[in-house]
């Protein structure tokens, strides 16, 4: 399931392997973000380690509402000289939210494009760039067998 949506192995091979895999450092760089994160949800807030939640829309909702006070803890010790500075953060951070950031629950398209009826026709737009990258693969693969 993973693999059909494009992920690809980004941890770095054991030092001792004899044919090493290649990795991209980058990559490894931005998952080890992610887990930190995580580790630090589930270190601050034991209902979410334990899966205190019954249902998945639930338990969403409570990974949202940490992930928010984790970010506010995080601004809270940066400088904000003027009055409308954390405001306008906020207003950043709820624009990148709504309009920037793919969310998986929503099929990884914005919440701005379901709310205004994009998200059909960007699926249906992803579906066929797949379908044609997956035949040109396999044209390739056909040809190198050949």
């Amino acid at each position: 399931m993973i693999w059909e949506q494009g992920a690809i192995d980004v941890i770095p091979p054991k030092a001792n392997r004899k044919l090493p895999k290649e990795f991209n450092a980058e990559i490894y760089k931005e998952r080890n973000k992610i887990e930190r994160f995580f580790g630090r949800l589930k270190a601050s807030f034991r209902r979410i380690a334990t899966r205190y939640e019954k249902t998945s829309q639930n338990f969403l909702a409570m990974i949202k509402l940490a992930s928010v006070r984790l970010w506010i803890e995080f601004h809270e010790s940066a400088a904000y000289y003027l009055p409308g500075d954390l405001e306008r953060q906020i207003e950043a951070f709820v624009d990148y939210y709504n309009n920037e950031r793919y969310h998986e629950s929503l099929n990884n398209v914005t919440p701005a494009d379901v709310y205004f009826g994009r998200d059909k026709a960007i699926i249906r737009e992803r579906e066929k760039i797949k379908k044609l990258t997956i035949q040109k693969r396999r044209l390739q693969h056909q040809k190198q067998a050949a």
